[in-house]
Protein backbone atom coordinates (compact mmCIF):
# COMPACT_ATOMS: atom_id res chain seq x y z
CA UNK A 1 0.00 0.00 0.00
CA UNK A 2 1.78 3.78 -1.09
CA UNK A 3 1.70 6.38 1.56
CA UNK A 4 -1.08 7.97 0.41
CA UNK A 5 -3.43 5.02 0.73
CA UNK A 6 -2.49 4.39 4.26
CA UNK A 7 -2.85 8.27 5.17
CA UNK A 8 -6.44 7.91 3.04
CA UNK A 9 -7.03 5.25 5.23
CA UNK A 10 -6.40 6.58 8.66
CA UNK A 11 -8.07 9.60 7.86
CA UNK A 12 -11.50 7.82 7.13
CA UNK A 13 -11.38 5.90 9.80
CA UNK A 14 -10.98 8.50 12.11
CA UNK A 15 -13.69 10.56 10.69
CA UNK A 16 -16.14 7.51 10.59
CA UNK A 17 -16.95 7.82 14.44
CA UNK A 18 -17.43 11.43 14.47
CA UNK A 19 -19.39 11.36 11.23
CA UNK A 20 -22.08 8.55 12.71
CA UNK A 21 -22.21 10.75 16.05
CA UNK A 22 -23.45 13.87 14.23
CA UNK A 23 -25.56 12.21 11.70
CA UNK A 24 -27.82 10.47 14.76
CA UNK A 25 -28.64 14.56 15.39
CA UNK A 26 -29.37 15.66 11.81
CA UNK A 27 -30.53 11.97 9.44
CA UNK A 28 -34.32 12.55 11.50
CA UNK A 29 -34.69 15.53 8.97
CA UNK A 30 -34.35 13.44 5.62
CA UNK A 31 -35.85 10.51 7.09
CA UNK A 32 -39.10 12.51 7.72
CA UNK A 33 -39.65 13.39 3.73
CA UNK A 34 -39.26 9.37 3.14
CA UNK A 35 -42.81 7.87 2.95
CA UNK A 36 -42.27 4.05 3.97
CA UNK A 37 -38.56 4.82 4.54
CA UNK A 38 -36.30 5.75 7.79
CA UNK A 39 -37.21 5.18 11.41
CA UNK A 40 -40.27 2.75 11.49
CA UNK A 41 -41.27 4.79 14.66
CA UNK A 42 -41.60 8.62 13.32
CA UNK A 43 -41.68 10.09 17.00
CA UNK A 44 -38.64 7.89 17.79
CA UNK A 45 -37.10 8.66 14.53
CA UNK A 46 -36.82 12.43 15.55
CA UNK A 47 -36.00 12.12 19.69
CA UNK A 48 -33.21 13.54 20.87
CA UNK A 49 -30.62 11.36 22.99
CA UNK A 50 -30.93 12.93 26.19
CA UNK A 51 -29.14 10.72 28.32
CA UNK A 52 -26.07 12.32 30.48
CA UNK A 53 -24.02 9.02 30.01
CA UNK A 54 -24.48 8.85 26.56
CA UNK A 55 -23.38 12.82 26.07
CA UNK A 56 -20.19 12.35 28.08
CA UNK A 57 -19.28 9.03 26.01
CA UNK A 58 -20.01 10.82 23.22
CA UNK A 59 -18.02 14.27 23.99
CA UNK A 60 -15.18 11.82 24.86
CA UNK A 61 -14.83 10.29 21.24
CA UNK A 62 -15.34 13.39 19.45
CA UNK A 63 -12.74 14.89 21.35
CA UNK A 64 -10.10 11.66 20.83
CA UNK A 65 -11.71 11.69 16.94
CA UNK A 66 -10.77 15.11 16.65
CA UNK A 67 -6.87 14.97 18.38
CA UNK A 68 -6.61 11.97 15.64
CA UNK A 69 -7.63 14.16 13.02
CA UNK A 70 -5.74 16.87 13.56
CA UNK A 71 -2.49 14.83 13.56
CA UNK A 72 -3.54 12.36 10.25
CA UNK A 73 -4.03 16.08 8.35
CA UNK A 74 -1.11 17.30 9.20
CA UNK A 75 0.11 14.08 7.31
CA UNK A 76 -1.80 14.42 4.54
CA UNK A 77 -0.42 17.56 3.93
CA UNK A 78 3.41 16.65 4.53
CA UNK A 79 3.31 13.27 2.62
CA UNK A 80 1.15 13.86 0.05
CA UNK A 81 3.27 16.11 -1.77
CA UNK A 82 5.44 15.70 -5.10
CA UNK A 83 3.37 12.12 -5.41
CA UNK A 84 2.67 11.49 -9.35
CA UNK A 85 -1.12 10.63 -10.42
CA UNK A 86 -0.95 6.71 -11.04
CA UNK A 87 -4.25 4.44 -11.69
CA UNK A 88 -6.63 7.37 -11.54
CA UNK A 89 -5.29 8.45 -8.56
CA UNK A 90 -5.21 12.30 -8.78
CA UNK A 91 -3.37 14.69 -5.81
CA UNK A 92 -5.46 17.30 -4.17
CA UNK A 93 -6.82 20.00 -6.42
CA UNK A 94 -6.39 17.93 -9.53
CA UNK A 95 -9.98 15.97 -9.67
CA UNK A 96 -11.53 18.27 -12.02
CA UNK A 97 -10.22 16.90 -15.76
CA UNK A 98 -11.98 18.46 -17.79
CA UNK A 99 -14.84 15.78 -19.93
CA UNK A 100 -13.59 15.28 -23.99
CA UNK A 101 -16.68 14.24 -25.12
CA UNK A 102 -19.07 16.48 -24.28
CA UNK A 103 -22.75 17.41 -25.66
CA UNK A 104 -24.73 20.24 -26.29
CA UNK A 105 -28.45 19.79 -25.51
CA UNK A 106 -30.82 21.77 -23.53
CA UNK A 107 -32.62 18.97 -21.55
CA UNK A 108 -36.04 19.45 -20.02
CA UNK A 109 -36.87 15.77 -19.39
CA UNK A 110 -34.38 14.11 -22.25
CA UNK A 111 -30.96 15.05 -24.43
CA UNK A 112 -30.75 15.39 -27.62
CA UNK A 113 -27.45 13.31 -27.75
CA UNK A 114 -25.36 11.09 -26.15
CA UNK A 115 -21.27 10.47 -26.17
CA UNK A 116 -20.03 7.61 -27.75
CA UNK A 117 -21.01 4.92 -25.13
CA UNK A 118 -21.44 1.54 -27.08
CA UNK A 119 -20.30 -1.73 -24.77
CA UNK A 120 -19.55 0.60 -22.09
CA UNK A 121 -20.79 -0.74 -18.13
CA UNK A 122 -21.08 1.35 -15.51
CA UNK A 123 -21.61 0.59 -11.83
CA UNK A 124 -23.57 2.31 -9.40
CA UNK A 125 -23.99 2.36 -5.70
CA UNK A 126 -26.61 3.68 -3.49
CA UNK A 127 -29.65 3.67 -0.70
CA UNK A 128 -32.21 2.58 -3.19
CA UNK A 129 -33.34 -0.25 -1.46
CA UNK A 130 -36.86 -2.01 -0.74
CA UNK A 131 -39.09 0.41 1.45
CA UNK A 132 -36.80 4.01 0.96
CA UNK A 133 -37.93 6.55 -0.35
CA UNK A 134 -35.46 6.09 -2.91
CA UNK A 135 -37.06 2.86 -4.30
CA UNK A 136 -39.75 3.23 -6.47
CA UNK A 137 -38.49 6.55 -8.08
CA UNK A 138 -35.11 5.08 -8.85
CA UNK A 139 -36.22 2.33 -10.49
CA UNK A 140 -38.64 4.20 -12.73
CA UNK A 141 -35.44 6.79 -13.51
CA UNK A 142 -33.25 3.94 -14.21
CA UNK A 143 -35.66 2.28 -16.93
CA UNK A 144 -35.54 5.59 -18.89
CA UNK A 145 -31.89 5.73 -18.72
CA UNK A 146 -31.90 2.09 -20.07
CA UNK A 147 -34.13 3.46 -23.01
CA UNK A 148 -31.75 6.46 -23.23
CA UNK A 149 -28.62 4.30 -23.23
CA UNK A 150 -29.07 1.05 -24.56
CA UNK A 151 -25.66 0.23 -25.11
CA UNK A 152 -24.13 1.07 -21.72
CA UNK A 153 -25.15 -1.85 -18.68
CA UNK A 154 -25.91 -0.74 -15.64
CA UNK A 155 -24.64 -2.84 -13.09
CA UNK A 156 -26.75 -1.69 -9.35
CA UNK A 157 -26.05 -1.68 -5.70
CA UNK A 158 -28.10 -0.90 -3.31
CA UNK A 159 -26.96 -0.50 0.65
CA UNK A 160 -29.44 -0.14 3.64
CA UNK A 161 -26.99 0.91 6.24
CA UNK A 162 -25.59 4.32 4.55
CA UNK A 163 -23.79 5.07 7.85
CA UNK A 164 -21.84 2.26 8.26
CA UNK A 165 -22.36 -0.72 5.65
CA UNK A 166 -22.33 1.81 2.48
CA UNK A 167 -19.61 4.01 3.87
CA UNK A 168 -17.44 1.40 5.16
CA UNK A 169 -17.83 -0.57 1.19
CA UNK A 170 -16.84 3.02 -0.81
CA UNK A 171 -14.03 3.26 1.31
CA UNK A 172 -12.48 -0.12 1.09
CA UNK A 173 -13.35 0.36 -2.61
CA UNK A 174 -11.30 3.26 -3.28
CA UNK A 175 -8.81 1.69 -1.64
CA UNK A 176 -8.19 -0.92 -3.69
CA UNK A 177 -9.00 1.28 -7.06
CA UNK A 178 -12.39 -0.80 -7.37
CA UNK A 179 -14.74 1.97 -6.39
CA UNK A 180 -18.29 2.27 -8.45
CA UNK A 181 -18.29 4.64 -11.78
CA UNK A 182 -21.16 6.85 -9.76
CA UNK A 183 -21.92 6.24 -6.22
CA UNK A 184 -24.78 8.39 -3.74
CA UNK A 185 -23.13 11.51 -2.28
CA UNK A 186 -24.07 13.09 1.39
CA UNK A 187 -23.12 16.08 2.18
CA UNK A 188 -20.94 16.55 5.13
CA UNK A 189 -17.04 16.28 6.37
CA UNK A 190 -16.23 12.88 5.14
CA UNK A 191 -17.18 13.61 1.46
CA UNK A 192 -15.15 16.70 1.73
CA UNK A 193 -12.37 14.31 2.42
CA UNK A 194 -12.91 12.41 -0.47
CA UNK A 195 -12.80 15.61 -2.54
CA UNK A 196 -9.98 17.03 -1.16
CA UNK A 197 -7.76 13.75 -1.11
CA UNK A 198 -8.79 13.90 -5.33
CA UNK A 199 -11.35 10.66 -5.66
CA UNK A 200 -14.44 12.71 -6.56
CA UNK A 201 -14.66 13.41 -10.31
CA UNK A 202 -15.40 17.53 -10.63
CA UNK A 203 -18.63 17.86 -12.89
CA UNK A 204 -18.57 21.25 -13.24
CA UNK A 205 -18.11 21.00 -17.46
CA UNK A 206 -21.04 18.66 -17.82
CA UNK A 207 -22.90 21.11 -15.47
CA UNK A 208 -22.65 23.89 -17.87
CA UNK A 209 -25.04 21.75 -20.55
CA UNK A 210 -28.03 21.23 -17.90
CA UNK A 211 -27.56 24.96 -15.99
CA UNK A 212 -31.04 25.81 -17.18
CA UNK A 213 -32.45 23.16 -15.77
CA UNK A 214 -30.40 22.44 -12.60
CA UNK A 215 -30.40 26.08 -10.31
CA UNK A 216 -26.92 26.76 -9.20
CA UNK A 217 -28.64 27.25 -5.28
CA UNK A 218 -29.60 23.30 -5.25
CA UNK A 219 -25.64 22.41 -5.88
CA UNK A 220 -24.06 23.79 -3.08
CA UNK A 221 -24.46 21.09 -0.30
CA UNK A 222 -21.52 19.28 -2.66
CA UNK A 223 -19.56 22.54 -3.76
CA UNK A 224 -16.65 23.07 -2.50
CA UNK A 225 -13.61 25.50 -3.46
CA UNK A 226 -16.33 27.12 -6.60
CA UNK A 227 -16.12 23.18 -7.91
CA UNK A 228 -19.66 21.03 -7.86
CA UNK A 229 -18.79 17.72 -7.28
CA UNK A 230 -22.66 15.90 -7.23
CA UNK A 231 -25.46 15.90 -9.71
CA UNK A 232 -28.32 16.55 -6.74
CA UNK A 233 -31.72 15.00 -6.95
CA UNK A 234 -33.63 15.92 -3.80
CA UNK A 235 -33.40 17.84 -0.26
CA UNK A 236 -35.49 19.12 2.33
CA UNK A 237 -36.37 22.57 3.07
CA UNK A 238 -37.95 24.31 6.09
CA UNK A 239 -41.00 26.81 5.77
CA UNK A 240 -43.87 28.53 7.99
CA UNK A 241 -47.01 26.59 7.75
CA UNK A 242 -50.07 29.14 8.04
CA UNK A 243 -54.03 27.79 9.37
CA UNK A 244 -55.67 29.81 7.46
CA UNK A 245 -59.28 29.50 9.26
CA UNK A 246 -57.33 30.62 12.75
CA UNK A 247 -55.98 33.72 11.05
CA UNK A 248 -60.15 34.33 9.40
CA UNK A 249 -61.31 33.84 13.01
CA UNK A 250 -59.22 37.19 14.30
CA UNK A 251 -60.21 39.00 11.03
CA UNK A 252 -57.08 38.53 9.36
CA UNK A 253 -57.71 37.26 5.50
CA UNK A 254 -53.77 36.94 4.14
CA UNK A 255 -50.51 35.73 5.20
CA UNK A 256 -48.28 38.43 6.15
CA UNK A 257 -46.32 39.67 3.71
CA UNK A 258 -43.19 41.56 6.35
CA UNK A 259 -42.16 40.82 9.35
CA UNK A 260 -43.92 43.86 11.23
CA UNK A 261 -46.63 42.23 9.64
CA UNK A 262 -46.23 38.96 10.99
CA UNK A 263 -45.58 40.46 14.76
CA UNK A 264 -49.25 42.24 13.73
CA UNK A 265 -50.62 38.84 13.55
CA UNK A 266 -49.40 37.70 16.17
CA UNK A 267 -50.45 40.45 18.47
CA UNK A 268 -54.29 40.30 17.39
CA UNK A 269 -53.83 36.13 18.14
CA UNK A 270 -52.56 36.53 21.54
CA UNK A 271 -55.31 39.03 22.23
CA UNK A 272 -58.02 36.54 21.52
CA UNK A 273 -56.25 34.09 23.36
CA UNK A 274 -54.61 32.23 20.99
CA UNK A 275 -50.49 30.97 20.75
CA UNK A 276 -49.84 32.05 17.47
CA UNK A 277 -46.62 29.93 16.80
CA UNK A 278 -46.82 25.69 17.10
CA UNK A 279 -43.45 24.95 18.61
CA UNK A 280 -42.54 21.87 20.31
CA UNK A 281 -40.67 22.89 23.68
CA UNK A 282 -40.34 19.79 25.90
CA UNK A 283 -37.13 17.80 26.77
CA UNK A 284 -35.69 16.71 23.76
CA UNK A 285 -37.41 19.22 21.01
CA UNK A 286 -34.13 21.66 20.93
CA UNK A 287 -33.72 20.76 17.41
CA UNK A 288 -37.51 21.87 17.04
CA UNK A 289 -37.05 25.36 18.92
CA UNK A 290 -33.99 25.07 16.90
CA UNK A 291 -35.53 25.42 13.72
CA UNK A 292 -37.56 28.52 14.71
CA UNK A 293 -34.65 29.97 16.02
CA UNK A 294 -32.17 29.31 12.66
CA UNK A 295 -34.88 31.11 10.73
CA UNK A 296 -34.82 34.28 12.79
CA UNK A 297 -30.96 34.06 12.28
CA UNK A 298 -31.05 33.55 8.54
CA UNK A 299 -33.49 36.59 7.98
CA UNK A 300 -31.65 38.54 10.04
CA UNK A 301 -27.64 38.07 8.85
CA UNK A 302 -28.29 36.67 5.38
CA UNK A 303 -27.75 33.20 3.88
CA UNK A 304 -23.39 33.87 3.29
CA UNK A 305 -23.17 34.62 6.58
CA UNK A 306 -25.14 31.91 8.83
CA UNK A 307 -23.80 29.30 6.68
CA UNK A 308 -19.81 30.31 6.95
CA UNK A 309 -20.62 30.79 11.09
CA UNK A 310 -22.59 27.86 11.08
CA UNK A 311 -19.35 26.09 9.31
CA UNK A 312 -17.14 27.62 11.44
CA UNK A 313 -15.69 30.17 8.60
CA UNK A 314 -16.99 32.94 10.01
CA UNK A 315 -17.13 33.95 13.92
CA UNK A 316 -20.32 33.25 16.04
CA UNK A 317 -20.30 36.82 17.43
CA UNK A 318 -21.60 38.55 14.99
CA UNK A 319 -24.22 41.04 16.04
CA UNK A 320 -27.08 40.14 13.70
CA UNK A 321 -26.94 36.39 15.31
CA UNK A 322 -26.91 37.68 19.30
CA UNK A 323 -29.95 40.01 17.84
CA UNK A 324 -31.65 36.54 16.47
CA UNK A 325 -31.52 35.15 19.61
CA UNK A 326 -32.74 38.06 21.80
CA UNK A 327 -35.76 37.69 19.04
CA UNK A 328 -36.19 34.36 20.07
CA UNK A 329 -36.21 34.89 23.82
CA UNK A 330 -38.93 37.73 23.22
CA UNK A 331 -41.03 35.10 21.28
CA UNK A 332 -41.32 33.56 24.54
CA UNK A 333 -41.94 36.07 26.99
CA UNK A 334 -44.30 37.70 24.45
CA UNK A 335 -46.23 34.35 24.47
CA UNK A 336 -45.94 33.97 20.78
CA UNK A 337 -44.63 30.19 21.09
CA UNK A 338 -45.23 27.80 23.85
CA UNK A 339 -43.81 29.53 27.35
CA UNK A 340 -44.24 26.52 30.32
CA UNK A 341 -41.06 26.78 32.30
CA UNK A 342 -37.90 25.31 32.11
CA UNK A 343 -37.95 21.21 29.94
CA UNK A 344 -41.60 21.06 30.21
CA UNK A 345 -44.00 21.20 27.10
CA UNK A 346 -45.20 18.93 24.44
CA UNK A 347 -43.42 17.24 21.52
CA UNK A 348 -43.54 17.82 17.78
CA UNK A 349 -46.12 15.57 16.89
CA UNK A 350 -48.76 16.98 19.80
CA UNK A 351 -48.07 20.53 18.86
CA UNK A 352 -48.41 19.32 14.84
CA UNK A 353 -51.75 17.82 15.65
CA UNK A 354 -53.00 20.62 17.53
CA UNK A 355 -51.86 22.99 14.64
CA UNK A 356 -54.12 20.79 11.96
CA UNK A 357 -56.92 21.22 14.47
CA UNK A 358 -56.78 25.08 15.26
CA UNK A 359 -54.66 25.82 18.30
CA UNK A 360 -51.73 27.67 16.23
CA UNK A 361 -51.70 30.12 13.56
CA UNK A 362 -48.34 29.40 12.31
CA UNK A 363 -46.24 26.14 12.19
CA UNK A 364 -42.48 25.93 11.54
CA UNK A 365 -41.34 22.73 9.94
CA UNK A 366 -40.52 20.98 7.28
CA UNK A 367 -41.28 20.06 3.52
CA UNK A 368 -41.73 16.10 5.45
CA UNK A 369 -44.44 17.46 7.08
CA UNK A 370 -46.52 18.88 3.69
CA UNK A 371 -48.51 15.05 2.70
CA UNK A 372 -49.85 15.26 5.96
CA UNK A 373 -50.74 18.80 6.39
CA UNK A 374 -52.11 18.74 3.20
CA UNK A 375 -54.53 15.80 4.20
CA UNK A 376 -55.96 17.82 7.28
CA UNK A 377 -59.68 19.46 6.90
CA UNK A 378 -57.92 22.71 7.93
CA UNK A 379 -57.43 25.37 5.24
CA UNK A 380 -53.23 25.47 5.83
CA UNK A 381 -50.90 27.34 2.89
CA UNK A 382 -47.61 27.58 2.81
CA UNK A 383 -45.42 31.20 3.54
CA UNK A 384 -41.32 31.77 3.16
CA UNK A 385 -40.53 33.50 6.66
CA UNK A 386 -40.39 37.11 6.31
CA UNK A 387 -37.12 39.18 6.22
CA UNK A 388 -36.44 40.84 9.31
CA UNK A 389 -32.94 42.80 8.21
CA UNK A 390 -33.14 43.76 4.89
CA UNK A 391 -29.85 45.23 4.43
CA UNK A 392 -27.82 42.12 5.05
CA UNK A 393 -30.89 39.12 4.39
CA UNK A 394 -33.60 38.62 1.60
CA UNK A 395 -36.19 36.61 0.43
CA UNK A 396 -35.77 32.97 -1.38
CA UNK A 397 -33.48 32.11 1.21
CA UNK A 398 -34.41 28.68 2.97
CA UNK A 399 -32.63 26.52 5.25
CA UNK A 400 -32.46 23.14 3.83
CA UNK A 401 -31.80 19.39 5.14
CA UNK A 402 -29.56 16.73 3.95
CA UNK A 403 -29.07 16.37 -0.31
CA UNK A 404 -29.28 13.45 -1.99
CA UNK A 405 -26.74 13.54 -4.87
CA UNK A 406 -24.84 11.49 -7.35
CA UNK A 407 -21.16 11.67 -7.38
CA UNK A 408 -18.09 10.28 -10.10
CA UNK A 409 -15.61 8.30 -9.07
CA UNK A 410 -12.18 10.06 -10.27
CA UNK A 411 -10.59 6.99 -10.78
CA UNK A 412 -13.21 5.61 -13.02
CA UNK A 413 -12.13 5.13 -16.60
CA UNK A 414 -15.25 6.05 -18.08
CA UNK A 415 -15.56 9.11 -15.98
CA UNK A 416 -17.09 11.68 -18.88
CA UNK A 417 -19.61 9.29 -19.57
CA UNK A 418 -20.44 8.78 -16.08
CA UNK A 419 -20.43 12.01 -15.47
CA UNK A 420 -23.40 12.54 -18.33
CA UNK A 421 -25.13 10.14 -16.84
CA UNK A 422 -25.17 10.73 -13.84
CA UNK A 423 -27.09 14.19 -14.30
CA UNK A 424 -29.17 12.90 -16.74
CA UNK A 425 -30.11 10.28 -13.79
CA UNK A 426 -30.52 12.55 -11.28
CA UNK A 427 -32.62 14.82 -13.02
CA UNK A 428 -35.07 11.49 -13.50
CA UNK A 429 -34.42 10.66 -10.11
CA UNK A 430 -35.36 14.40 -8.84
CA UNK A 431 -38.73 13.85 -11.01
CA UNK A 432 -39.97 10.70 -9.92
CA UNK A 433 -39.02 10.87 -6.02
CA UNK A 434 -41.64 14.22 -6.15
CA UNK A 435 -44.31 12.92 -7.78
CA UNK A 436 -44.06 9.94 -4.92
CA UNK A 437 -43.76 12.72 -2.54
CA UNK A 438 -40.49 11.44 -1.37
CA UNK A 439 -38.89 15.10 -1.28
CA UNK A 440 -38.16 18.29 -2.95
CA UNK A 441 -37.28 18.28 -6.52
CA UNK A 442 -33.65 19.61 -6.88
CA UNK A 443 -34.26 20.11 -10.71
CA UNK A 444 -36.96 22.57 -12.59
CA UNK A 445 -40.48 20.70 -12.04
CA UNK A 446 -40.94 20.66 -16.44
CA UNK A 447 -43.73 18.25 -16.33
CA UNK A 448 -47.24 17.20 -14.80
CA UNK A 449 -47.62 17.52 -11.15
CA UNK A 450 -51.00 16.32 -10.71
CA UNK A 451 -51.14 13.90 -7.91
CA UNK A 452 -48.70 15.89 -6.05
CA UNK A 453 -49.93 17.09 -2.41
CA UNK A 454 -50.73 21.09 -2.79
CA UNK A 455 -48.22 21.89 0.10
CA UNK A 456 -45.44 19.95 -1.47
CA UNK A 457 -46.17 21.94 -4.56
CA UNK A 458 -46.17 25.28 -3.25
CA UNK A 459 -42.86 24.21 -1.22
CA UNK A 460 -41.50 23.02 -4.40
CA UNK A 461 -42.33 26.34 -6.08
CA UNK A 462 -40.96 28.66 -3.90
CA UNK A 463 -37.71 27.01 -3.70
CA UNK A 464 -37.42 26.43 -7.11
CA UNK A 465 -36.75 29.91 -7.59
CA UNK A 466 -34.95 29.87 -4.44
CA UNK A 467 -30.93 31.82 -4.54
CA UNK A 468 -29.15 30.71 -1.65
CA UNK A 469 -29.70 27.18 0.39
CA UNK A 470 -28.70 27.24 4.16
CA UNK A 471 -28.06 23.89 5.94
CA UNK A 472 -29.84 22.96 9.05
CA UNK A 473 -26.99 23.86 11.84
CA UNK A 474 -27.09 20.42 13.03
CA UNK A 475 -25.87 19.54 9.96
CA UNK A 476 -22.94 21.15 8.67
CA UNK A 477 -21.45 21.50 13.00
CA UNK A 478 -18.66 19.19 14.43
CA UNK A 479 -20.36 17.21 17.35
CA UNK A 480 -18.79 19.20 20.49
CA UNK A 481 -20.15 22.58 18.91
CA UNK A 482 -23.59 21.13 18.25
CA UNK A 483 -23.92 19.64 22.39
CA UNK A 484 -23.26 23.28 23.39
CA UNK A 485 -25.64 24.60 20.69
CA UNK A 486 -28.17 22.29 21.72
CA UNK A 487 -28.02 23.21 25.75
CA UNK A 488 -27.65 27.12 24.70
CA UNK A 489 -30.97 26.76 22.75
CA UNK A 490 -32.66 25.59 25.68
CA UNK A 491 -31.24 28.52 28.17
CA UNK A 492 -32.35 31.01 25.66
CA UNK A 493 -35.67 29.35 25.82
CA UNK A 494 -35.88 29.30 29.83
CA UNK A 495 -34.53 32.86 29.83
CA UNK A 496 -30.94 32.33 31.35
CA UNK A 497 -28.67 34.03 29.10
CA UNK A 498 -28.32 37.19 26.78
CA UNK A 499 -27.97 36.91 22.62
CA UNK A 500 -24.40 37.61 23.25
CA UNK A 501 -23.51 35.21 26.30
CA UNK A 502 -25.31 32.37 23.29
CA UNK A 503 -22.66 33.90 20.73
CA UNK A 504 -20.09 34.03 23.01
CA UNK A 505 -20.72 30.89 24.20
CA UNK A 506 -20.85 29.43 20.65
CA UNK A 507 -17.62 30.90 19.41
CA UNK A 508 -15.58 29.17 22.75
CA UNK A 509 -17.25 25.84 21.77
CA UNK A 510 -16.30 26.28 17.84
CA UNK A 511 -12.79 27.28 19.22
CA UNK A 512 -12.80 30.70 17.56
Amino acid sequence: MRDHDEVFRRVMEAKEQYEQQKKEKSMFRFMKSAPGGGATDEKEGRREPSKAFVWAMRAVAALVCIAMIGGIIAAVVLGSKGKNTKEGRVGSGESGENPTQQVSNNPTEGVTGTPQAEGRTLTIWCDAVEGSYMKDGFELALADMRTRYPDVTVNVVTYADVENEYKTALKAAIQEHTAPDIFYAWDGESFKDLVELGQVYCLDNVYANYADVLPEAACGSTTYNGRKYGAPYTFTANAIFVNMDVLRSVGINTVPGTYDDMIECFEALSMRGITPVACATGRGQEWVMGQLLEQLMLKNVGAQTLEAVFRGEASWQTAGIAEAVELFEEFVREGYIYNISRDGGPDDDTVKEDFEAGRYAFYVSGSWSCPELSACESDIVVMEFPVINSRDAGSSQYLTGPVGAFSVYNGSSDKELAAQYAMELAQLVSKYVFLDEGGLPAWKVNYDTTGVDALSAQVAEMTQHANAFVPFGDNTMDINTLMEYTKLIRKAYNGEITGSVFTASMASAAGQ
